[in-house]
């Protein structure tokens, strides 16, 4: 649905040639930014208040949706399923990560 999505706005624009790999994943990573500059200076507070609703909250669900939008175009224009993509890669983390070691503890592998 998010793909179609994606895929119909990029065509009514024609802009399929300015999606190619490397421009998403430099506009994927320039919205990531965005999306941290929200945070950064953010206070106890202001973390709780950003969960409940404002202007703040919807500057960052925007941003969260433009970061979708270029990780669910990546993989669009590479062909990539993000569910198989996850679920592998979580299975990596189970192994990476047992919750016998780590349970209650953050450290590096």
């Amino acid at each position: 649905m998010i793909k179609r999505e994606i895929e119909r706005f990029v065509g009514e624009r024609g802009w399929e040639r300015y999606h190619r790999p490397k421009e998403i994943a430099l506009s994927l990573a320039a919205e990531v930014g965005e999306l941290l500059r929200e945070f950064q200076w953010m206070e106890g507070e202001e973390e709780e208040e950003i969960k409940r609703g404002g202007e703040r909250r919807e500057r960052i669900v925007d941003e969260m949706a433009d970061v979708l939008f270029y990780l669910v175009d990546l993989s669009r224009v590479m062909n990539v399923d993000l569910m198989e993509a996850f679920l592998k890669k979580m299975e990596k983390n189970r192994e990476k990560y047992p919750p016998e070691r780590f349970q209650g503890s953050y450290e590096r592998p």
